[in-house]
């Protein structure tokens, strides 16, 4: 009897909630703010070498793999998802330990924001390994020239609705100066961030 009674006085407090719910009001329209720089790759390039990156424009994917000989000619242990960079080792487990040690990690971006040089990228760029980015001692981005975007909000627009269930904004190495106000890079993640940009 105590249950139905329960039962019943749930019911009734749900019922006058449901019958005093305010209106359904539309979401406001939020405006696309566009940058008014006129050169989105010079921003970007800009931004990202402030933030401690280098940047290298190259004219054809051919010349990733020269670039990054010439950035990094004694790197030990190198991985990549680029299928075109054949002389470079390639993900073939999803176990974590078989990403100790990695030196460097080269993976495509998908979409570079020019008002502060960070590059979209999901799992699927990264081969599923999501801390890849991270794990690495120095990181490589490789992103079109015709992916970049003067701000977030264009950013955000573009990539709508993810198909991806994970993706993240990287903007340079990492860094820190939380700590006595000093500068610190490589502080959470890869100690520096070399993008090559390619037509």
């Amino acid at each position: 009897m105590q249950n139905k009674q329960r039962m019943s006085s749930k019911d009734s407090i749900l019922s006058k909630i449901r019958a005093n719910r305010p209106n359904v009001w539309p979401l406001p329209d939020v405006p696309i703010f566009e940058t008014p720089a006129s050169d989105k790759t010079q921003l970007f390039i800009q931004i990202l070498e402030r933030g401690g990156s280098k940047v290298s424009r190259v004219e054809d994917i051919s010349r990733v793999s020269d670039v990054v000989a010439a950035y990094f000619p004694q790197q030990k242990r190198t991985l990549t998802t680029l299928s075109y960079l054949n002389d470079i080792e390639k993900i073939t487990s999803l176990e974590p330990e078989y990403y100790e040690g990695t030196e460097l990690a080269i993976v495509q971006g998908l979409m570079g924001v020019a008002e502060n040089g960070a590059i979209w990228i999901t799992e699927k760029e990264l081969g599923g390994i999501r801390v890849l980015p991270f794990i690495t001692q120095h990181l490589v981005m490789v992103i079109s020239e015709k992916t970049l975007v003067g701000t977030m909000h264009e950013a955000y627009k573009m990539i709508g609705s993810p198909s991806a269930d994970f993706g993240v904004f990287i903007a340079g190495p990492s860094k820190t100066a939380d700590i006595e106000q000093s500068l610190v890079i490589g502080a959470q993640g890869a100690r520096s961030l070399l993008v090559i940009l390619t037509p």
